[in-house]
This record gives structure tokens, sequence and C-alpha cells, in this order.
């Protein structure tokens, strides 16, 4: 099955359980496309053996759920495929048991950051930890590194540790999605490209244009990355062979 398909298959059975709507856009990545940390789905064929991720959300009562699911697809997980995700399945319960009202959104997203750059793989988690959840996708408070407030009593919260390696990485997401607080924005299928995507920054993030980078430099058949700052900022494209980042 392509990913489009699967995700039509997805998204029908949440209008048959009920779903008033999706509160974004349906994500079924694959492969080395399951590396970029906001695909768009696309019509690349799922693999026996690949990674296959999932992430996907429903509205109830006008309220958002968003939940990201990460399988080996048509065969028996290998070795390093079972190492990373026990790496970051171990992330996620770390900070899903205690992350608590009080304590700062830097200390929440740390929770599941250390034991990921314990085992050398901290740059490849490069987005937030997590974000509020409710009437919107994404709303306040952030669990973030660069958020010293303190969280408050009551908000719902995601919990969304990932690793990020060409041809391996993966996201481990407790009923969320990732975007905006920590992460690139917003990602748009690029027209001219097989599986090729654009990414709308809201400021500068070097270590986001790095992991494109070497993505790209590991998975060349996904062609050019197109980055730009702002919504009205110029598109520039990062390509594997030249290492480019876009211009400020």
């Amino acid at each position: 099955m392509t990913e489009l398909a699967i995700a039509g298959v997805l998204e029908g059975a949440l209008r048959r359980l009920g779903s008033e709507g999706h509160p974004f856009a349906t994500i079924v990545a694959s492969g080395p496309r399951s590396a970029l940390p906001h695909a768009r789905s696309s019509r690349r064929t799922v693999a026996a053996g690949e990674w296959l991720l999932l992430d996907f959300g429903a509205q109830v009562d006008g309220y958002c759920a968003d939940i990201t699911r990460t399988v080996v697809v048509g065969a028996r997980a290998t070795e390093r495929q079972r190492v990373l995700y026990e790496l970051v399945r171990e992330a996620q319960q770390r900070a899903r048991a205690g992350v608590r009202a009080g304590m700062s959104g830097r200390d929440a997203d740390g929770l599941a950051r250390e034991p990921i750059a314990a085992r050398g793989f901290g740059e490849a988690f490069g987005h937030s930890l997590g974000h509020g959840l409710g009437l919107e996708v994404h709303e306040a408070p952030r669990l973030s590194k660069t958020n010293a407030e303190p969280l408050p009593a009551g908000a719902v919260v995601t919990i969304e540790p990932g690793v990020y390696l060409p041809r391996d990485g993966w996201r481990a997401d407790r009923g969320r999605r990732s975007s905006g607080g920590g992460g690139p924005g917003a990602v748009e299928r690029r027209p001219d490209g097989p599986v090729g995507a654009r990414v709308t920054l809201g400021a500068m993030n070097l270590d986001i244009i790095a992991q494109l980078v070497q993505i790209l430099k590991e998975a060349p058949e996904l062609g050019a990355i197109e980055v730009r700052r702002g919504l009205f900022g110029a598109w520039s494209s990062v390509r594997g062979e030249q290492g480019r980042a876009f211009d400020q």
C-alpha cells in the first residue's frame, strides 16, 4: 500500500468511530521518510522491514486528540530497530512518570532528553518534548528546554520524544503531535519532487537544518528539502550533496 492509501483507511476509521474532523493532516511516513520530523503522506509504497510512522488526530466535542505510533512493517524488527525503539520508549515512560504541575517546561523536557543524550543521540532529538492540547491541537504550555515557566495544574500536555536518524529515525508520541513549539512548523509536499518536503521555520534553527542536511546525505533519494524563515520568506534548497543551509 502507499502512504496515502494507508492515511485514507485511517481517516475513514476515525470518521466511522465518531471523529468530527482531523485537527491536522494525517501523516504516514515510511522508510527513510520516517526520519523527517514533519513529513507528509506521499505516494511512496511501504516495503517490508521498514519503519512506518502514523501520526494522526481526532476531534470530539471540539476537543483535539493527537497520537503517533511507529511500527516495523511485514517483518521482525532488526536488533538496531529494537535498540532505537526501546530507547525512545524508555525516554517517553520516564517523562510520563515524572512530569508534574509546578515543574518548569525546561525540566519536563529534560526528563526525556537526558536518557536520549546519554546514549549519544541528543542531536537527533531536534524538537521540544511536547505542548498543550485542548480546543486547539497546539496550546500552551510548552515542554521545551527554552521554557522556564511552571506547568499549570490541570493542563493536558503531550509527551513525544523522538530520535531522527537517516533510514532509522522515529518518534514516540503518547496521543499527540509535535509542531510549532520547538520544531519546524508547517511542512508541505514539494510539487516538483517525489518525496521531498518544504519546511517553514518560525525562527532560525541550525540544529534542524543540520539534521535535514544529514538526512539528505544518507538518503539522497529524498531529493531536496526547501526551507524558508517565516510564512513570507524566500524558499532555499537544502541538498545533501552540497550540505547547504538556507539564506538568512
